[in-house]
């Protein structure tokens, strides 16, 4: 995800191996901001998108 201030500005999925990657290209999109990755679980990655993981579900 990349983060500016307070706010995330981009979101994106990517298989563990290709996240640094990924983490690159996001550096040359958005040069000045905070880009962080975090692995999700299984049970996570089976959630599409459009609806995330909500572990009250």
């Amino acid at each position: 995800m990349v983060i500016r201030g307070d706010r995330i500005i981009d979101d994106r999925y990517a298989p563990t191996e290709l996240a640094e990657a990924y983490a690159n290209v996001l550096r040359l999109i958005y040069p000045a901001d905070q880009i962080r990755a975090e692995e999700v679980t299984a049970t996570e990655a089976a959630y599409p998108p459009s609806r995330p993981y909500d572990p009250r579900d």
